[in-house]
């Protein structure tokens, strides 16, 4: 008999990603992550499942970590990043027929490699790596701590100098280096203060070309990204000149004519006449409130690209939020053998889905099924693709499809992994019902309802476990509710599996999440609909969304709470700051002063493009929509809670709030997370403070709701 999912359930999840198709088509590699409870740590390996009959494998060492797995042009290695020379990182591969793997890079320097590309000859391999600053390698860090000296001085000169989840760059940023197969010797290609992209090849394997924006006041000039490429000598062993960037092997960047604004993804075509990218065509959008867009552009260069989705209203990429995922790994484009189609993902009304348009232009065409979330995907030339889906009530697992047999015939969907189903068998997942409530200004909220076991899906009181609400205290089949908002605030909640959700029906809540205006995947005007204007419109679309579910039969609507997230945190303080209708509330990771946000996040705040003025003559609009600013409306008893290592939104944006409510004697708690923790404490922490979380959580909710 199953069971009700329990608090640790996520640390049990075998999260699988980043499927890459052989060559041959024989064989899918991927990467499975999970956590060691032992160690508290996150462990990856690659694992390769056959695309037909048979058991899958782990190709990698489980007590190290291995990631992003890529079959060399021929099928006959498997290339992947390994940290097992730590502080050092290195590509590694292994023969397919069999043996130990080999390090296919000789790389001297302490650093990271955060993605590789072979040449299509097989003869090379693209990467970038971003060295670790001097100051902070083994050596020098093991002498200054004998020594007892202090840690090194950090010396800015831009904004753009540290990012959440990364830490600092101090001076060193990522580069394009190139590896010769046989040798392993390895070449930086480009120097200076700049961040390059992952490089693609030219069929030909004779030239590279990347993504980088290399202007001087890149920190503080509208959003741009330019196209460079690289020619290759085939020698390629012989050290750049870093002064130049360049070397009697290497000519100097060449930047490609494109048009303005953001782009991600390049990606060239098979017969190398064009580029493919994912961009933004509005440099002055600094917050993505613009659908990203699938472009096609000469090789030779253009002011004009061709869009192929603008037309659709649809926003291109991985944009669902979730506790138990991992998404968008491999290429985020990818072209068919003969350059005739791309395939690409969509996130739309709460799915992501694979899809396709031709390169000539049309009308795109979804493939993966609706209810479920795209994590990766790769194509093969024979139509079928490998892919990573999930539902919400069932993780990520490896999956074929299968290309129509007939104009009459639908793609067919064949799943080649269950590394989650011992834990599936187990546990028991409750399906959402999606609902859509009229906002009151003419449009709908979209959103999800979990409820308890113990009520069946026509609202009626069922025997179950865990039915610990004391519902008779507040009448038959009344039970609290818990509305939570999502981060971002332009990204979605979507049909993905949520552990923490999940969980809290579980514990008897019902559990109401929403998608308001300013999300994603419900066209431009949507999300663009709270610009410079947060606090209205999305505040009126999750009352709305409240009132819904607080008309519900098994809801009791004088116990509620909401809570969320960086901007959900966000939008629960200003909540709690405009009405006292919740009976408590959690703002996790919180934007509470956006006058004081906007010099203290690790993005550079782009002053004039979203919100009017600016932060020294004329903050009146980041106060305007700041929670602070209402902090004596505050009511609702509030438990916040945020990172030390936060710096997307830094610690003193809780403080701020915290100390504004302790001093007017109001019902305020505060749980502050150390300094290893950052941002993403909730889906990518340490275990054992993601667990001291949910627990905070629950017990805050029951103190207030269970009563």
């Amino acid at each position: 008999m199953s069971r009700n999912i329990a608090i640790d359930d996520f640390m049990k999840i075998q999260l699988v990603s980043d499927p890459q198709f052989a060559p041959d088509g024989v064989r899918i590699a991927c990467v499975v992550r999970r956590i060691d409870a032992e160690t508290n740590a996150y462990k990856t390996a690659v694992w390769v499942v056959p695309a037909g009959e048979g058991e899958p494998r782990c190709y990698t060492d489980t007590e190290t970590s291995a990631s992003n797995p890529r079959w060399s042009p021929d099928g006959t290695q498997l290339a992947f990043l390994s940290d097992r020379q730590k502080p050092k990182n290195q590509i590694y591969a292994l023969a397919t027929d069999g043996g130990e793997a080999r390090p296919l890079t000789k790389l001297e320097t302490e650093g990271s490699i955060s993605g590789f590309r072979w040449s299509p000859d097989g003869s090379k391999i693209a990467f970038l790596f971003r060295a670790t600053p001097a100051d902070y390698r083994k050596e020098a860090t093991e002498a200054r701590e004998k020594k007892k000296l202090s840690a090194p001085v950090r010396h800015h000169t831009r904004l753009s100098y540290r990012l959440d989840g990364f830490g600092y760059y101090d001076g060193e940023y990522t580069q394009v280096w190139l590896a010769d197969v046989a040798t392993g010797n390895c070449t930086q290609l480009t120097t200076g203060n700049f961040d390059c992209g992952l490089p693609t090849w030219s069929p030909d394997s004779h030239t590279l070309a990347f993504l980088s924006d290399r202007r001087d006041d890149n920190d503080i000039l509208p959003s741009n990204t330019d196209i460079y490429t690289i020619a290759i000598d085939k020698k390629g062993d012989k050290p750049a000149d870093s002064s130049a960037e360049k070397s009697a092997e290497y000519s100097e960047l060449h930047r490609v004519t494109s048009p303005h604004g953001s782009k991600s993804a390049l990606v060239w075509s098979p017969d190398g006449t064009r580029f493919a990218y994912v961009g933004n065509p509005d440099a002055h959008d600094p917050w993505g409130t613009n659908n990203e867009r699938l472009y096609i552009l000469p090789t030779a260069g253009s002011e004009n690209a061709i869009d192929l989705t603008g037309q659709t209203d649809t926003t291109v990429g991985y944009g669902t939020i979730g506790d138990v995922h991992d998404t968008g790994a491999g290429d985020t484009v990818q072209w068919n053998v003969d350059g005739s189609t791309l395939f690409y993902a969509v996130s739309s009304f709460g799915d992501v889905r694979l899809t396709f348009v031709e390169a000539r232009g049309g009308d795109p065409v979804a493939v993966s099924p609706t209810v479920h979330e795209l994590g990766g995907f790769s194509i093969l030339p024979d139509g079928r693709a490998a892919v990573t889906l999930g539902s919400p009530t069932t993780p990520h697992e490896l999956f074929v499809l299968h290309a129509p047999d007939s104009e009459h015939s639908s793609v067919r969907v064949e799943q080649h992994s269950e590394f989650n189903r011992e834990l599936h068998a187990e546990v028991r997942l409750r399906e959402p019902e999606a609902i859509a409530v009229p906002n009151g200004d003419g449009g709908t909220v979209h959103g999800w309802l979990l409820k308890p076991d113990t009520i069946s899906k026509d609202g009626e009181k069922v025997n179950g476990e865990n039915d610990t609400n004391n519902s008779a205290a507040h009448g038959a089949n009344k039970y609290p509710l818990v509305i939570y908002v999502h981060g971002g605030p332009h990204l979605q909640y979507g049909n993905t599996l949520f552990h923490e959700l999940q969980w809290l029906a579980a514990e008897g809540y019902v559990v109401l999440y929403v998608n308001p205006r300013g999300s994603k995947g419900y066209g431009e005007a949507h999300t663009q609909a709270i610009i410079g204007d947060w606090g209205h419109a999305d505040y009126r679309d999750v009352l709305a969304a409240a009132d819904y579910a607080c008309a519900l039969s098994d809801v009791d609507a004088r116990r509620t709470a909401i809570m969320g997230g960086s901007y959900g945190g966000y939008m629960t303080a200003w909540a709690v700051g405009h009405t006292d209708r919740f009976t408590c509330a959690i703002a996790d990771r919180l934007v509470g002063n956006l006058h004081s946000m906007a010099g203290t996040t690790d993005f550079v705040w782009r002053h004039g493009d979203y919100f009017k003025g600016d932060a020294w003559t004329d903050p009146s609009d980041l106060w305007r929509c700041s929670p602070l600013a209402f902090a004596g409306n505050i009511n609702t008893p509030l438990l916040i809670i945020h990172s030390d290592g936060d710096l997307r939104c830094p610690a003193s944006q809780a403080e701020e709030i915290f100390a504004a409510l302790r001093l007017q004697h109001k019902t305020v708690e505060y749980i502050r997370y150390p300094a290893e923790t950052s941002h993403g404490l909730s889906r990518n922490g340490p275990p054992d403070m993601r667990l001291h979380r949910l627990r905070s959580n629950l017990n805050w909710l029951d103190r207030w709701l269970k009563i």
